[in-house]
């Protein structure tokens, strides 16, 4: 990484650690939200230049609906093996007792 770059990124970072740390302050209730806004917040502003202000923003909402919904998609025993490991397919079918 370039220095520019790592100053750059560092004051992104410095200024969401301060708003997280405020969060925690003023919304303790909230304290498993504030560092999914913190690391959403950092890689939006860094890579998109869009940054997430509150948890309760709309994107953030959106992005961890998919993102839960895609574990359970994700879970073992969910996504037959066969999917995973074509040579699967090639096993008898009487090897499996079916």
């Amino acid at each position: 990484m370039e220095p520019r770059g790592e100053r750059e990124h560092w004051k992104v970072q410095e200024a969401e650690a301060k708003q997280m740390l405020y969060d925690y302050l003023t919304m303790p209730e909230g304290h498993m939200l504030h560092p999914k806004r913190y690391s959403n917040s950092i890689t939006n502003s860094l890579v998109i230049g869009i940054r997430t202000k509150a948890v309760h923003d709309e994107y953030i909402k959106k992005l961890f609906y998919l993102m839960d919904k895609w574990s359970l998609v994700q879970e073992f025993g969910t996504t037959p093996p066969v999917a995973s490991f074509a040579l699967l397919r090639y096993v008898p079918q009487w090897l499996l007792g079916n």
